[in-house]
């Protein structure tokens, strides 16, 4: 191999598993730590062979999953759920187009490589839904009201080999303009690198 020829695996596949969290959430909202998300990336990278460096552009598919005690009434209005029920959550799916700017270190004598990566991504909304359980109701909304169809963000990961912690946020409100909250998402959590 040329000394001046850097080779890298491209993470051309990354799956993404975190938590979720809500910005500019009511003080009285209660969110479940176990807000969850998980996101499976595919990309195609373009690099340098003089350095570490490169732009990588994808798609992927991610699924969002909200706990907490927030909800709309039969009105359109946010209201907050009383004690007694088992799951309240708002649940998400999204198509997105995310862009990557990619900073790779040299590698190791093991192989392993620290990683640095900042973007942001476009998407849209492709299905929404409520479900509310209680020990005698099962009640599922679909197509969760006021929630916008786009959206915009942006994310970085940092790691090492094939594995790296992410965080994501998102630039645009999770609703529409004049709804009665003004929330915006944030995801953390582990990244796993594929060939």
């Amino acid at each position: 191999m040329n000394a001046q020829t850097i080779n890298y695996p491209r993470d051309r596949m990354i799956l993404d598993v975190g938590f979720e969290r809500w910005d500019g959430a009511p003080d009285s909202y209660n969110e479940r730590w176990y807000s969850n998300m998980v996101a499976l990336t595919i990309f195609k990278e373009w690099a340098s062979k003089k350095n570490g460096l490169s732009i990588a552009i994808g798609g992927d598919v991610s699924w969002h999953h909200y706990h907490s005690d927030l909800y709309w009434d039969e009105k359109g209005q946010f209201n907050l759920r009383e004690e007694g029920y088992t799951k309240n959550k708002i649940s998400t799916i999204y198509l997105d187009v995310p862009v990557e700017f990619r900073f790779r270190a040299r590698r190791d004598k093991n192989g392993k490589y620290f990683r640095f990566y900042i973007g942001g991504k476009v998407g849209y909304n492709l299905k929404s839904w409520n479900t509310y359980i209680t020990d005698d109701v099962k009640y599922k909304l679909y197509h969760s009201p006021g929630i916008q169809d786009f959206r915009y963000g942006v994310h970085a990961r940092i790691g090492w080999s094939y594995v790296s912690v992410f965080a994501q946020y998102m630039v645009s409100p999770l609703y529409e303009e004049g709804s009665p909250v003004d929330v915006h998402p944030f995801s953390f959590g582990i990244s796993l690198m594929a060939f």
